[in-house]
């Protein structure tokens, strides 16, 4: 369970990576998997190229758009299993944030989805006519 009273006082204070590991231990006590960023840097993956492609979510979150209608989106990251490299996708549209919120509403994790079949990706043509694309898990 973290101890957020250290957190929300010590964040800000932080000078070095030691510091910043030093209250990580304090706030996650029973420990935390954490990961480089730098494992993602520059591995946005395009949810085409994971199409049929098996991964694994470590993480994801949620966010809110900007544009008008605010509507929440997702922000996913994991490992493909072909060639064990990192990835990172987001997406908005009403096949994966909404299994995503589910699996973490019943859950309550963020991580841990095996992604046996990848995606799935849906064209269509809505009723004013504009070509959109959908994309499940597989």
């Amino acid at each position: 369970m973290p101890n957020t009273d250290t957190a929300a006082k010590d964040v800000l204070t932080v000078m070095s990576s030691e510091d910043a590991l030093a209250i990580v231990r304090e706030v996650f006590p029973d420990g935390a998997e954490f990961h480089d960023v730098t494992e993602y840097i520059g591995r946005k993956e395009e949810q085409d190229s994971l199409v049929n492609v098996p991964f694994i979510v470590t993480d994801f979150h949620f966010s809110t758009s900007g544009y008008s209608g605010g509507g929440v989106y997702s922000v996913v990251m994991g490992i493909r299993l072909d060639t064990r490299e990192p990835i990172i996708f987001s997406d908005g549209g009403v096949g994966i944030t909404p299994v995503l919120q589910e699996y973490q509403d019943k859950t309550g994790k963020r991580a841990g989805l095996f992604c046996s079949r990848g995606l799935r990706r849906s064209d269509y043509v809505n009723d004013a006519g504009i070509q959109g694309t959908t994309y499940y898990f597989g």
